[in-house]
């Protein structure tokens, strides 16, 4: 009989290339069929953060606010003048303040000052540099 360490790897009769073998030769992916990483990848790189894989989507568009805001910015590229006071316009705002509800009745085009007075943070503003100026006698 061999001893173990002669059986260990190539040598052993059933040795099918093992874990290394696996790692060093490519895959396929089974979305897009690009190449993956390695054979116990199953999705590419780039499948692997999209869609349904990405940890932040759910029933077919991503959960983050930011990505909400993303596809207001790509939905509305040129913004003109604001809808309230005529200025040049810098800022989409969300009129029911759900930034992944992207439906363009829900979307009004705003100067900064207006959007800050749509969604109350001038008055916040103001409130806190009251506060922070002394006060005269």
């Amino acid at each position: 009989m061999a001893a173990r360490g002669d059986q260990r790897g190539p040598k052993n009769p059933n040795w099918r290339g093992g874990i290394n073998s696996l790692r060093k030769t490519k895959g396929q992916c089974e979305v897009c069929g690009r190449q993956t990483r390695n054979q116990l990848s199953t999705l590419c790189a780039r499948c692997a953060r999209l869609g349904s894989a990405n940890p932040n989507w759910e029933n077919f568009r991503s959960i983050s606010p930011d990505a909400g805001r993303q596809r207001a910015r790509k939905r509305i590229k040129e913004l003109g003048p604001c809808e309230r006071c005529g200025r040049p316009a810098h800022d989409r705002h969300h009129v029911d303040d759900d930034q992944l509800n992207n439906a363009p009745d829900n979307i009004r085009v705003l100067c900064r000052r207006c959007h800050m007075i749509e969604d109350g943070r001038l008055e916040a503003l103001r409130e806190r540099n009251r506060q922070a100026l002394p006060r005269r006698i």
